[in-house]
């Protein structure tokens, strides 16, 4: 049936053989009969009568309302899941909460084992005690009002009594292998068809996994590896052919109950972390490496096999993989050179990439920029500020961020405009010069080239050495420092002379001098007059 008012009068349409009308229906079930309605404004009331609830809010109200009731009865606290609130609230028409109970033998179950059957599978809402235990029941929402509830309570525990039963089966099975011993069967399971194996996978992850300790903690580089051959072995068990939405959770679980260290056991969970842009980075060392060789094993693979994400799809999450590697290495200060990590992945993908390695680095790496350069933009700095500082190349998250933070500060100082227009011009007016660098004093013939040149070194210097030992803010001074004598050099002397000796030995000079600043950043990149540039 079609109902179509504006207000009492029905608006004639059609869909089908089915037209418009004001005759509508009820709860099937409750109040099957016909129900015509005079206009609009009776709608919601006369289906209220008939057991449907036509506003979605009224229908999670009603559920929040009925968990609580339930949960002062039986003495426990809701563990409050508006998620699911709101799917359960958009499966039915007129919500009826009851309560069931399992066996509490199942509470030797892993936790997240009991929660994902309920709540997932199920959609059943749990308790927890005062001490914060799982209750050995839950509450469920019926869209039916029966003559006997315990008919529906006892249907729904038979169905979730199933689904325990296999998952205690499942995971007294899976314990008797320790995890490590799991790994050899990862040789049979496939992770991509022209990437491999997992077998293949942890292989590379384990090497990685190595080279990210060395860079922070080479003392756990051995724990870094073996975490890594971990990493995958609970794809094999039983739980997560039953369960896959519990892959590292499971893992984890199992390594500590086989003899692994806290570490390593919570690094096969954290492997897999950040899962999204607000998710929780890894908080162990051995964790961080192994969810960095995980991501950049998968970011670099499908490159190099040609399943590079597209303006609308990217199928293997390569966007939300890359974000993960550079908040976690910027989260705990690894100053890992991003070339480097890619250079690493690749050597160890070298008998699966479908195109030249030096390609696939290429495109690896203006994606990784083009990901860094959004996250910073996102994250409130000005677009240009971050191109400046991304120009002269992708070194480390770490060096990065303390060159941008230090740019910003400087855009506050006065000197700041001045140099950035000096800097430009000189980018400018030497674009189309590639020959020597040397400069010689002979061809000089104003004082503002010697002193430029007299000072261009010592500066040149001082910058490159402040911005070797991070002291960015220091090497923008050492710049403005330049500013005036830049400036006067382009105010009295004629650039592109006629004489082609002494305009290349001026273009040099310039060349030379803006090449040593835009290695620390460029300039020519931020926009005039103090006016960010907007992402």
């Amino acid at each position: 049936w079609i109902v179509s008012l504006y207000g009492d009068e029905v608006l004639s349409l059609s869909f089908g053989n089915v037209a418009s009308g004001r005759t509508t229906f009820g709860h099937r079930f409750l109040a099957p009969g016909a129900i015509e309605l005079s206009s609009t404004s009776e709608y919601p009331g006369r289906l209220a009568e008939a057991r449907v609830l036509v506003d979605l809010e009224d229908r999670k109200g009603r559920i929040r309302a009925g968990i609580r009731e339930a949960s002062l009865r039986i003495g426990m606290k809701w563990v409050e899941d508006e998620p699911l609130v709101e799917t359960v609230a958009n499966l039915v028409e007129y919500p009826v909460v009851m309560v069931g109970r399992f066996e509490e033998k199942y509470l030797s179950l892993p936790r997240e084992v009991l929660v994902t059957s309920m709540r997932n599978n199920q959609k059943y809402f749990v308790f927890e005690d005062a001490k914060g235990g799982l209750f050995p029941g839950f509450a469920f929402v019926s869209n039916m009002i029966v003559p006997d509830p315990s008919v529906v309570v006892a249907g729904n525990e038979r169905v979730l009594r199933a689904r325990l039963s296999d998952a205690e089966f499942y995971y007294g099975d899976d314990l008797k292998k320790p995890l490590f011993e799991r790994t050899e069967a990862l040789k049979k399971v496939l992770f991509q068809a022209d990437m491999g194996t997992y077998w293949e996978k942890i292989e590379r992850m384990a090497e990685i996994a190595g080279f990210v300790a060395s860079f922070g903690f080479p003392g756990k580089a051995a724990d870094c590896r073996r975490a890594a051959f971990l990493s995958k072995a609970d794809l094999t068990t039983g739980v997560i052919k039953e369960f896959p939405e519990l892959q590292g959770v499971m893992g984890r679980h199992y390594a500590l109950k086989t003899g692994e260290s806290a570490e390593i056991a919570q690094s096969v969970f954290e492997h897999y972390l950040p899962k999204g842009q607000s998710d929780d980075l890894p908080s162990t060392d051995v964790g961080a490496a192994t969810a960095i060789a995980d991501k950049i094993d998968m970011v670099c693979g499908c490159f190099g096999v040609g399943l590079i994400p597209t303006g609308t799809a990217d199928p293997y999450g390569l966007r939300r993989h890359t974000l993960g590697i550079l908040t976690i290495l910027e989260s705990r200060g690894l100053r890992i050179p991003i070339a480097e990590l890619v250079d690493r992945s690749l050597a160890t993908l070298a008998t699966k990439l479908t195109s030249p390695a030096a390609e696939v680095r290429k495109k690896v790496l203006e994606f990784v920029v083009a990901r860094y350069l959004n996250l910073l933009v996102s994250q409130g700095a000005s677009a240009d500020l971050v191109e400046a500082v991304l120009a002269p190349g992708l070194t480390n998250v770490v060096d990065l961020r303390a060159k941008l933070d230090a740019l910003v500060a400087f855009r506050a100082d006065a000197a700041f405009e001045p140099l950035a227009e000096v800097f430009k011009r000189a980018i400018n007016i030497t674009k189309a010069y590639d020959g020597p660098l040397a400069v010689s004093s002979r061809l000089f013939e104003h004082d503002e080239e010697r002193a430029l040149h007299a000072a261009a070194a010592d500066v040149s210097g001082r910058v490159v050495a402040a911005a070797r030992d991070g002291r960015y803010g220091e090497a923008f001074r050492e710049m403005a420092g330049l500013q005036p004598l830049v400036a006067a050099f382009f105010e009295k002397v004629l650039v592109m002379a006629k004489d082609e000796t002494v305009r290349n030995n001026r273009l040099a000079l310039l060349k030379g001098l803006s090449t040593v600043f835009a290695s620390v950043a460029d300039f020519s990149k931020v926009a005039s007059s103090g006016q960010p540039k907007q992402g």
